[in-house]
């Protein structure tokens, strides 16, 4: 669900900065492919799949680690994703390992 919000945000963002509607420093139109990315995944984790939760999780923090190199300001909502990011990842893991076995 987290990434489901931030892809549409992202997609929001992408197409006003796209159409010359906004202009705001950090933001391009490079922003919709982060917005793809962002979907992809998140309807893998919506598939419950571990592989898509923990490249969500690493793309989170690498994002955030990027962005904080290259000296943009930090922000609480980035922080408050990866944390719902790695809630999602550990809760796949423990669905998978409860799932009785076809016997």
């Amino acid at each position: 669900m987290t990434a489901s919000i931030s892809a549409g945000l992202s997609l929001i963002f992408g197409a006003l900065v796209a159409a010359g509607v906004l202009a705001a420093p950090g933001l391009d139109a490079w922003i919709l492919i982060d917005a793809a990315i962002l979907a992809a995944l998140a309807y893998g984790v919506w598939k419950r799949s571990r592989v898509c939760a923990v490249l969500l999780l690493v793309y989170g923090v690498g994002n955030e680690i990027y962005m904080a190199l290259a000296g943009e300001r930090f922000s609480i909502l980035r922080i408050v994703f990866i944390y719902f990011y790695s809630r999602g990842a550990i809760q796949i893991f423990r669905d998978r390992s409860v799932q009785p076995a076809n016997t």
